[in-house]
C-alpha cells in the first residue's frame, strides 16, 4: 500500500506453540502473519502474575534450564520501541525435551524455582502461590430424553489451552463462541447421572447430568 509499518508484536496468537507476527501500518490495515510451521519440536509458555510489585509481572526475568544444562532467558516487557508491545506471555522453544525447570526473578525482588514443568503447555504461575491449577468456572450437562442426545460443556480458568475429554464418550472440542469446551454425543440410551471430564492439564471434573424431557 506504500504506507509505513510503524509497530509490531510477536506472540503465539493461535496457541499452537509457534510465534506469529502482527504489524501495524500507518494509514493502512494491520496484518497478522500466522506461522503454520509443522514441527516435532516442543515449547513452553508462561503467564506470570505478580503480587509484591505489579500484577502483570512486568520486569520479571525467567531463566529456563533444560535437562542437558542449556539455559535460556526471557524478560516480561512492558513495551518494545514506539507503537509496539510484545505479549506478556513468555515463550521458549525446547527442542525434544519433555520437562524443564524455570527460575523466576520477580520484579518485587523475590526469586522462585519450579522444577519439572511439562512441555507443549501454557503454564500460569502466581508469585508466592506457584503453578495455578485448572479450575472449573461453569458447566452444562444435559441429556435429552426424547432425542437421546447428551450435551456437555465446560468453561475453565488457568487451563493453559488444555484439551478436554468426557470419559466414556469422547473429546470435547474447544467452542470459540462459548469460550469453553463442548461435546455433543448422540444415541445415549439413558441419563448417565454423572460424567467425568478429564483435562490434559491434569485436572478432573465431575458433571451432574440433568434430564430434559
Amino acid at each position: 500500500t506504500g504506507n509505513a509499518t510503524l509497530g509490531g508484536s510477536v506472540a503465539d496468537f493461535d496457541g499452537d506453540g509457534d510465534m506469529d507476527i502482527c504489524l501495524w501500518t500507518d494509514g493502512g490495515p494491520s496484518c497478522i502473519y500466522r506461522n503454520d510451521t509443522v514441527s516435532t519440536r516442543h515449547w513452553v509458555e508462561l503467564k506470570l502474575f505478580g503480587t509484591t510489585a505489579n500484577r502483570s509481572a512486568i520486569g520479571a526475568v525467567v531463566t529456563l534450564t533444560e535437562p542437558d544444562g542449556e539455559q535460556q532467558l526471557r524478560r516480561v516487557s512492558g513495551g518494545d520501541s514506539a507503537h509496539s508491545q510484545q505479549d506478556l506471555v513468555v515463550h521458549f522453544g525446547v527442542d525434544q525435551h519433555q520437562v524443564v525447570d524455570v527460575t523466576i526473578a520477580w520484579p518485587g525482588g523475590g526469586q522462585e524455582t519450579y522444577e519439572g514443568l511439562t512441555v507443549d503447555r501454557l503454564h500460569f504461575i502466581e508469585e508466592g502461590t506457584g503453578v495455578l491449577p485448572e479450575v472449573l468456572e461453569d458447566d452444562i450437562a444435559t441429556w435429552d430424553e426424547s432425542s437421546q442426545v447428551l450435551v456437555l460443556s465446560t468453561v475453565t480458568s488457568y487451563g493453559g489451552r488444555a484439551v478436554h475429554e468426557a470419559v466414556g464418550f469422547g473429546p470435547m472440542p474447544y467452542f470459540v463462541n462459548g469460550l469453553g469446551f463442548r461435546g455433543v454425543y448422540p444415541d445415549v440410551p439413558a441419563n448417565p447421572g454423572q460424567v467425568t471430564v478429564v483435562s490434559d492439564s491434569g485436572a478432573t471434573f465431575v458433571l451432574d447430568v440433568e434430564t430434559i424431557p
